[in-house]
């Protein structure tokens, strides 16, 4: 049973924010004003590394049951589970879950007494096909003094595609002076370790260790324990009927809602799919339903931060969602970090045009319900300016992120230039020690002003009309082609360039057919007869009449050209057999 004591501790010492509660809460009926997190746990991580070792004993690895789901392992062939196994896991969606029982010592940690204490598996999505892996160690005993610093896990983070290996902590560093809005601890760790095969302790490198968002973060930071705390995997505020259920319901299937929303903490879902059904009904007040399902401070800190971090990735995941118990109020945590600070600008991904044009600004979230009704709403879009501002100036300072770096540097910088983390960092030219490390500082240098940058992008994408989705169906003896209406956040009229081409390029050549300068309507004809077999590609852009050269949009659609690795953004592919 987890000690739940430090929670009316901090309530007494802290109180619980600004929203004019009118007194202090108790542990039987939970606060649902504003957010406060507890900043006495930021207090110990600092930017020291933290060694792990870790002993890997075959013995205490047989196959187990479990792994007859991994096809690389052979089972009863006297091997037993190995970190070679582990490293084979790519897919984290199937049921193999190859995990290792292993010896963990670290200070602060209680000694095992020479006994497997703790089990290591991998962790990530698209990390998983990087050269370097990234870990999850989870110890074995729950209690109180089982515990390393309050934590039962370590996430340690390679961040592998992360040239400057600094993105995640510096988000959650600077995320925690931030009110309205929790934070995680964040530590620099060197891995060691040893597989018994006569090479002693290895080691691995330079790993971040990011908090794990569970029953043990929310005693900490002194939040309710009682609480329900969702993960989202692939979740943009739709209702998804189909998955989300109770879990009274007899159809209920945890594997098809934890596709959607992982859930972390609690088993009550009426108040989630409550939430939901109200977001998704276009005839509710949405003033009336924001009011009463989320925390305006919140949601506009966790909104601003992000596109001021350029977090692009938090539009259907790595956020969680915390709702206090006896509450309808929803309140957004962040989670994962690495691919923010301009990071599709680093000089590789750059060269692989990563990024969509509606990725850039607000439009980023705008496939979200949720975030898409409120945007509309007057006034709103200057709250979250008010708020980007106050949170630039406050907070989120050039000479701030700066002086977090260099402190980092000393860590970071240090470990980079050595085996394994040289050999492995994501620079164009990696002929030489000199010339990877001098993209490293290169990069590194880079981040100090991007938050002003994505602030004037930001700015500037509220000129743009919002993107759409398109579709084609066969009507008749016609193709129809179709599309969403768009929204201008200025009121300004819109039209519509639809183009169907037989490549992706659009060159004049290449166009079947085209109708430019569409008013009032989202569609558009073409005789099926007038189609010879083929492959085509079609598109839509949508024009501000007000600057149609600069102020325009292409569709949420893309196609990716498997041949040449491609992604071709604001479009779609159509094949006539």
């Amino acid at each position: 049973m987890r000690n739940l004591s430090l929670f009316p501790l901090l309530i007494a010492l802290f109180g619980c924010g600004g929203g004019g509660s009118g007194g202090q809460p108790s542990l039987a009926t939970p606060f649902v004003g504003d957010i406060v997190d507890n900043p006495l746990v930021y207090a110990e991580p600092g930017t020291d590394t933290v060694d792990l070792f870790v002993t890997i004993w075959p013995a205490d690895n047989p196959e187990s049951e479990e792994d007859a789901d991994c096809a690389f392992i052979t089972p009863n062939d006297g091997i037993g589970t190995t970190l070679d196994h582990v490293n084979q896991d790519v897919d984290p969606w199937d049921n193999c879950k190859p995990e290792l029982n292993v010896r963990l010592e670290v200070a602060g940690l209680v000694d095992a007494g020479g006994v497997p204490n703790a089990e290591m598996r991998l962790r990530g999505k698209s990390t998983r096909f990087a050269e370097q892996k990234s870990y999850r160690i989870k110890i074995n005993r729950k209690d109180a003094d089982g515990l390393w610093r309050g934590q039962r896990v370590f996430n340690l983070n390679k961040h592998p595609y992360d040239l400057t290996r600094m993105r995640n902590k510096l988000s959650f560093d600077l995320l925690s002076t931030i009110p309205d809005i929790t934070s995680l601890r964040t530590q620099f760790v060197r891995l060691h370790v040893d597989r018994r095969d006569g090479n002693g302790m290895v080691d691995f490198g330079l790993f971040t260790h990011v908090e794990k968002v569970d029953g043990y973060f929310l005693e900490a930071h002194g939040l309710d324990p009682a609480a329900s705390v969702y993960k989202a995997e692939f979740f943009e505020f739709e209702r998804y009927p189909d998955s989300l259920k109770l879990e009274s319901d007899p159809t209920f299937d945890k594997d098809a809602f934890e596709s959607i929303l992982e859930i972390e903490e609690g088993s009550d879902h009426a108040p989630l799919l409550e939430m939901l059904d109200a977001v998704n009904d276009p005839t509710s007040d949405f003033d009336q339903v924001f009011a009463t399902y989320f925390n305006e401070a919140n949601y506009l800190t966790w909104l601003a931060c992000n596109i001021l971090f350029d977090n692009l990735d938090t539009n259907s995941q790595n956020f969680y969602l915390y709702r206090p118990s006896e509450s309808k109020v929803f309140y957004f945590m962040p989670w994962d970090y690495d691919g923010a600070w301009d990071f599709y600008t680093q000089p590789n991904e750059a060269q692989a045009e990563s990024l969509g044009r509606w990725q850039r600004g607000i439009s980023n979230w705008w496939g979200a319900p949720l975030h898409a009704r409120f945007l509309r709403q007057p006034g709103n879009i200057d709250k979250l300016i008010a708020k980007m501002q106050e949170i630039q100036n406050d907070h989120v300072t050039q000479p701030k992120i700066a002086a977090l770096l260099a402190d980092y540097a000393n860590t970071v910088r240090t470990r980079v230039a050595l085996t394994p983390d040289l050999d492995n960092l994501p620079v164009i030219d990696d002929s030489t020690p000199t010339s990877t490390l001098a993209e490293y500082d290169t990069e590194v240098g880079r981040i100090p002003n991007r938050a002003e940058a994505k602030f004037q992008e930001f700015l500037d994408s509220l000129e743009r009309p919002m993107p759409v989705y398109m579709s084609a169906t066969i009507d008749d003896a016609d193709m129809e082609f179709r599309w969403d209406s768009s929204y201008d956040l200025q009121g300004d009229a819109l039209t519509y360039d639809f183009q169907l081409s037989t490549t992706t390029a659009f060159e004049a050549g290449d166009i079947v057919a085209e109708s430019l300068g569409l008013v009032n309507t989202v569609t558009f004809r073409y005789a099926l007869a007038s189609l010879p077999a083929g492959t085509y590609y079609y598109r839509v852009i949508i024009r501000d009449n007000k600057a149609p050269g600069t102020n325009w949009q292409i569709s949420f659609d893309s196609y990716y050209d498997e041949l040449a690795d491609k992604t071709h953004f604001g479009m779609k592919q159509l094949v006539i057999e």
